[in-house]
């Protein structure tokens, strides 16, 4: 009960700070209209959202501003139920039913982790170019979105959440502090047909106990933010999940003493 009572509390939370700087939050499972939003502010649809490919268990979150409705950033979800992830990504059906119609080359992990069950995957986060910088990137709008999606993770109780990253957001450590990720799995360099490129990625995923804790965390700090500014709240959450990182691994290790000598205390 307190795993949703928490999502609760971090939903009505971020929606009033928006609310506050004259922003809304539209959530919707109609991904045949957002994909047409996108589209037309040039952004490019994932497969894995893509409303012809994947019609099924899928919805976006979006940003709008109160005063002309304009979307200000976006993200979509879909979720599905898997014996393998794992291999769905390796033949390319995590993205597409027929990989090959769209050009897909078989991808391998090197000690990939076991992600099965009901698995909830996010990502194609885009904000249209014209966003006003200052009341677009500025505030951070991305924080609030992934925040929202892990409530949604919670609610429909899936057992794992991923997506993938660049390199330069999970090398920085934003996929886990900011963004909330427990863990990361690099990807080798790959041809991604639908964006054109061949490029490095990573796998970013958490386990529900895992996006239940961050979730629970996230909570506890709301209810103490007192930043009315959003890009101020984003970087004080910034410094508080550092806090509390280093505050879990200074219990693992032991005092600096100890901690030359090995990691006292470990699992």
């Amino acid at each position: 009960m307190n795993d949703y009572l928490d999502a609760v509390i971090v939903r009505n939370k971020i929606h009033k700070m928006l609310a506050g700087t004259g922003l809304h939050v539209v959530a919707g499972h109609d991904l045949s209209v957002w994909s047409v939003v996108v589209e037309s502010h040039g952004g490019t649809i994932n497969p894995q959202f893509d409303p012809v490919l994947n019609p099924q268990n899928g919805g976006y979150l979006s940003i709008h501003y109160d005063d002309t409705g304009a979307m200000a950033c976006t993200m979509a979800w879909r979720i599905s139920l898997t014996n393998d992830y794992i291999e769905d990504m390796r033949s390319g059906i995590a993205w597409t039913p027929d990989p090959v119609a769209i050009g897909w080359e078989p991808l391998v992990l090197q000690n990939p982790p076991e992600i099965n069950g009901t698995v909830m995957c996010r990502g194609n986060l885009f904000s249209p170019p014209a966003a006003p910088a200052s009341r677009g990137s500025g505030q951070k709008l991305s924080w609030f979105l992934t925040s929202l999606l892990w409530c949604v993770a919670v609610e429909k109780s899936v057992d794992h959440v991923v997506s993938h990253a660049h390199t330069d957001i999970v090398e920085s450590g934003m996929a886990r502090t900011l963004y909330g990720y427990a863990r990361h799995t690099p990807m080798p360099k790959h041809k991604w047909p639908w964006f054109g490129v061949t490029a490095p990625a990573y796998m970013v995923h958490s386990s529900r106990s895992d996006f239940i804790q961050h979730v629970s965390r996230q909570a506890r700090f709301l209810r103490l933010c007192k930043h009315h500014e959003l890009g101020e709240a984003v970087a004080a959450y910034t410094r508080y999940q550092e806090a509390q990182e280093g505050s879990v691994q200074s219990i693992r290790t032991g005092p600096p003493e100890e901690a030359e000598n090995g990691p006292v205390g470990a699992d």
